[in-house]
């Protein structure tokens, strides 16, 4: 007799193989608006920024669960350190703490490279083009959004650095 419940194993495969989606979405998600700040505002190139001490310890939390439900070492390495990311920030909030932004941004996407990697074993190709689709789309529309808020805002200029902005 088999049962319907789902195993931890299993629950902590689908944890993995979604990995192959979740770490190009996180990563795209704050690169398009990085760009867009970084080409358009002038400003720093920053992947990650944190809204306040609560959103850090959500993700941090968060991160930190996932990382122990996951079986698979690499993406479990890839979680720890979203979650260690959102430790800094917390750290930021707490002690007044100043990290290198580069550090910071290195830890995301080395993160989210892991995340990527742990959930291509196994993956199809069709999966793969699939989450590269979704990575490309995310990064448009985080620029679009970032534009379109400054359109919003009435914060565009009549010159500009580039017709992107």
């Amino acid at each position: 007799m088999t049962s319907s419940v789902p195993s931890k194993t299993d629950k902590s495969e689908n944890i993995r193989r979604v990995g192959l989606y979740l770490g190009p979405l996180f990563l795209a998600s704050t690169m398009g608006a990085a760009v867009y700040s970084t080409a358009c505002d002038g400003r720093r190139f920053t992947l990650f920024s944190s809204a306040g001490s609560e959103q850090a310890t959500l993700f941090l939390v968060v991160f930190l669960f996932i990382a122990w439900a996951v079986r698979e070492p690499m993406t479990r390495m890839g979680f720890v350190l979203f979650a260690g990311v959102f430790g800094i920030a917390l750290l930021g909030y707490t002690t007044g703490f100043v990290a290198n932004q580069w550090l910071v941004n290195g830890i995301f996407v080395v993160g989210a490279a892991l995340i990527t990697l742990g959930g291509v074993r196994g993956a199809t190709r069709r999966a793969i083009v699939v989450a590269t689709s979704g990575f490309l789309l995310l990064f448009a529309f985080g620029y679009a959004s970032r534009y379109y808020a400054d359109v919003l805002l009435e914060r565009h200029s009549v010159v500009r650095s580039s017709p992107l902005c």
